[in-house]
């Protein structure tokens, strides 16, 4: 895809995030590789809903870009950067222990904090991982590279306690869609405990 395509696909994404309140202020951060080992990237500091499609910051896989100047926190490319490289070679590890099923490499990943999502995983305080309906959310460490490498070696989501919920997919449509279900699914999971 081009490169502005893909710069007015990310900013119309972040404001459907924020008029849904997925995504709230200058919160999260939404990447999608344009070329091999190049990304855009939500800049720090700018509200979801202004975002243009000139404020996108460029980097590479380090977090480091010409025109970053530090702009882009290291701790906060950390998990998309552990994706990245642990779903470059297109396979997707099943939950069965038999053998690799083929999948796309992840091009795209959205961290944000949907309240629902966020407060069942609040709720479920301390648990290795959250059934949410059909769905199983793994928790990992946003610092532990190796938590975050086991997790999406296996998965396309994850709870990162203090920083939210990280959903991967090989392209951006595929990470939104993600994170609409799961928000979703916690949604009628609460509801469900509201009501017993």
């Amino acid at each position: 895809m081009d490169e502005m395509v893909l710069r007015q696909r990310v900013c119309d994404i972040a404001r459907q995030l924020w008029q849904r309140g997925l995504m709230v202020a200058d919160d999260g951060l939404i990447s999608v590789e344009i070329h091999r080992r190049r990304f855009l990237v939500t800049p720090p500091g700018v509200r979801r809903a202004e975002l243009a499609p000139r404020s996108l910051l460029v980097t590479d896989l380090t977090g480091k870009g010409p025109a970053l100047q530090g702009l882009l926190p290291d701790a906060q490319w950390l998990p998309h950067r552990v994706v990245y490289q642990t779903r470059d070679d297109g396979v997707l590890r099943t939950r069965e222990p038999h053998g690799p099923d083929d999948a796309p490499a992840v091009r795209a990943t959205i961290l944000s904090r949907p309240p629902m999502l966020s407060a069942l995983v609040r709720r479920m305080t301390g648990a290795g991982a959250i059934d949410i309906g059909d769905e199983v959310l793994p928790v990992a460490s946003s610092t532990d590279e190796a938590s975050l490498a086991k997790v999406f070696s296996r998965g396309n989501a994850a709870a990162l306690p203090g920083s939210g919920i990280l959903v991967v997919g090989s392209t951006l449509d595929a990470a939104l869609n993600l994170l609409e279900r799961l928000e979703l699914a916690a949604t009628i999971e609460l509801a469900v405990w509201r009501g017993e």
